[in-house]
């Protein structure tokens, strides 16, 4: 399906669906994604969809999708370098 996007033009968004923090399986997915798809600027990553917690969990929730995102050496994790 990516190919096909990516052949006829068109963005595609590479998700890691799930639903708690698993870092680790993450981190290894958008690896291998981006080896194989990291020089195509129409490539979109979303890092952790739809994720779940208390109502009220709000500014603590948030503060956990930003580690999980920037992962364990505190930097943004860079898919591609920008052009």
């Amino acid at each position: 399906m990516v190919d096909g996007a990516i052949e006829y033009g068109l963005y595609v968004l590479i998700d890691w669906h799930a639903h708690g923090n698993y870092q680790d399986d993450a981190r290894e997915f958008f690896r291998t994604m981006a080896r194989e798809y990291g020089q195509y600027p129409n490539i979109i990553y979303e890092l952790w969809n739809e994720p779940i917690g208390e109502p009220d969990a709000g500014e603590e929730k948030w503060a956990e999708i930003k580690r999980y995102a920037r992962g364990p050496d505190r930097r943004h994790p860079r898919v591609r370098r920008p052009r």
